[in-house]
């Protein structure tokens, strides 16, 4: 929660705010039998729509992914924003003020964000200006027009030139009142030793990079001179606004055609004018890395709007080294990865100049999935010498290790073991050791389940009964049950929900999920709440009976548990003086296990999944 935003109006922007609305402007919604509207998911593919929408309760889940949440949790995934820009957004839209920042106390960070923002918008325009209508950008339309870049693109992807003067941007930035110090903290202009400044870009065409949300967060330029003593690319600096290892080139526009046409890929290349290309052949799924190695931030702001992402870098070596260091952070993910293989001396951009569009979307769909790419590469490479062999067995085992997927990593060390004529259980050992090296690369959602893990099932199914019918709980002794949870964060919100329902004062559930800060328990609970089998209302309140009981035995079983071990201690030192306490208590728990009524058949004992 950004400290910058009441909580009161946190609350009222989401009561004011329907999720149906904002959901539908990216899902198509269909009611279901019920109360839930039903569409296909934005986080994931899928042919059968498992995306749940409750209108009553204003929360979402996805019974396919198990992404899960608020109105806030939506926006922040499939908009790729912080709560505080989602919530700044919303309340935009309905006409609410932020009464902190009225009075000018607006987060510093975000204020010096949106003022680079806006000179970085004054600046996109004026590199357009120039290209498109003067005559200092004719050197940069010749370049662009030898690469074949037509005037749709020129306009749809805003490409500018930047003079060679090394004033020309200042100045005219300078006339609209922006300052050297902005300019300089943008990364438009850089200090020089002797005093005034020098534009940053000079003499290159201008590729400006959008945020997801639009904002024009930096640049990239490509020289059009020939000098061996100029750098061929030059991006911006790293700024409050731009990160090149989170934004990719092109995903503000990519994202549309990604909803659109659910069953293609999204297309990563590594070059500007690689996605440009791309884009202009038809394939406006394109993004570019901004001059760095893929990270897994990037695979992170790519894994909100698809599952499928098909690599096509350069055909050369040291495009197929980029591919093996992307497959290092993609692995771990759960993306359907494949890889384009384009000739070695071709990239993106003069492949599909030379042979037009049919034969690039022949080469994407004839894709190798990422791990039959890297078998490929490396056993094509091993020679026939034990050594080699060796190697490239290590090799694509360490790759496979990296495989979150149990079934499909055995799949593939059964595979590495045919393939160079090694015992299978040699090859599971190996994979395992690497596996066990590799532990610290979790995908988020291990980290989900492994939050978890710990977490008892009946606690989990009694905060759901909680969210969908709180006069369940009203003649339970709630603080009694409460007090027996092992979940601080379940008990809390019960407690919370209960309480103020017998007030007069009912929390809404899409509130309530703004109390648990995990979020895999979060998507959990959205999950529970959303599922018209999970809490039904003609058995809501044997279940929460069911679930209550077994909570009890749970903290019974806990509790004689730990007084077995004080016994022991007692008893291993010689200590009798508190030893009878503690047999008393041992069998009235006992007594209270034994007489404490039937089991909870619905709510076992399984932990959280």
């Amino acid at each position: 929660m950004s400290s910058f935003i009441p909580d009161e109006t946190i609350t009222r922007v989401r009561e004011t705010t329907d999720i149906v609305g904002v959901v539908s402007q990216f899902v198509t919604l269909k009611r279901k039998s019920g109360k839930n509207l039903l569409g296909l998911c934005p986080f994931h593919n899928e042919k059968t729509p498992s995306f749940t929408v409750h209108p009553e309760k204003q929360i979402f889940h996805c019974f396919g992914c198990g992404e899960g949440g608020n109105i806030y949790t939506f926006l922040m995934k499939i908009e790729n924003k912080s709560f505080p820009e989602v919530v700044r957004d919303l309340a935009a839209r309905a006409g609410i003020e932020i009464p902190g920042e009225q009075r000018g106390t607006q987060d510093p960070q975000a204020a010096l964000r949106d003022r680079i923002h806006e000179v970085n918008f004054q600046a996109s325009n004026y590199f357009h200006a120039i290209l498109t209508k003067s005559q200092t950008g004719a050197a940069g339309m010749e370049y662009i027009g030898r690469r074949e870049v037509g005037r749709e693109m020129i306009d749809k992807h805003h490409l500018g030139f930047a003079p060679g003067s090394g004033k020309a941007l200042r100045n005219a930035l300078a006339k609209r009142g922006y300052d050297d110090a902005l300019l300089e903290t943008a990364g438009l202009v850089t200090r020089l030793e002797g005093g005034g400044t020098l534009d940053r870009f000079r003499n290159r065409v201008i590729f400006p990079i959008y945020a997801p949300a639009g904002n024009v967060a930096g640049f990239g330029g490509r020289t059009i001179e020939s000098s061996a003593d100029t750098p061929k690319y030059l991006n911006s600096p790293e700024t409050a606004a731009y990160n090149k290892s989170v934004l990719l080139y092109g995903l503000s526009k990519a994202k549309d055609a990604v909803r659109k046409e659910r069953a293609r890929p999204l297309i990563l290349v590594e070059g500007y004018l690689d996605m440009v290309m791309l884009d202009q052949a038809g394939f406006a799924a394109t993004v570019a890395t901004c001059g760095t190695a893929l990270t897994p931030q990037h695979a992170a702001s790519i894994r909100r709007y698809t599952r499928r992402l098909c690599l096509c870098f350069d055909g050369d070596e040291a495009g197929r080294k980029a591919v093996l260091r992307a497959a290092e952070v993609l692995i771990p993910t759960d993306l359907e990865v494949t890889v384009v293989a384009l000739p070695p001396e071709e990239d993106p951009d003069l492949f599909i100049r030379r042979y037009g569009p049919d034969a690039f979307e022949a080469r994407v769909s004839g894709a190798l999935p990422l791990l039959e790419f890297i078998f490929e590469h490396f056993a094509s490479r091993s020679g026939d010498s034990v050594e080699g062999r060796s190697a490239a067995f290590a090799a694509i085992a360490g790759y496979v290790a990296r495989t979150p997927d149990e079934i499909t990593r055995t799949m593939y060390t059964q595979k590495l073991a045919e393939r160079f004529s090694i015992d299978e259980r040699l090859a599971i050992g190996r994979v395992s050791r690497a596996a066990r090296r590799k532990e610290g690369g979790k995908t988020a959602e291990e980290a989900a389940s492994r939050e978890l893990r710990g977490i008892p099932r009946a606690e989990l199914l009694l905060a759901a009964a909680a969210l969908r019918e709180p006069r369940l709980l009203e003649d339970s002794d709630v603080e009694e049950i409460t007090s027996k949870m092992t979940d601080a964060e379940l008990a809390s919100l019960v407690r919370t929900v209960v309480h103020r329902g017998l007030a007069g004062d009912p929390v809404l559930p899409s509130a309530a999920l703004d109390m648990i800060q995990g979020a895999g328990l979060r998507a959990a609970l959205s999950g529970l709440a959303v599922d018209d089998a999970g809490v039904a209302e003609g058995r809501g309140a044997r279940m929460v009976e069911d679930c209550a009981l077994r909570i009890r035995r749970d903290w019974i079983a806990s509790s004689l548990r730990l007084i077995d071990a004080e016994i022991r201690q007692c008893q291993s030192r010689g200590e009798t003086s508190g030893l009878d306490t503690l047999l008393k208590r041992k069998m009235d728990l006992a007594r209270e296990m034994k007489t404490s009524g039937r089991d909870a058949p619905a709510p076992n004992s399984r932990r959280g999944e």
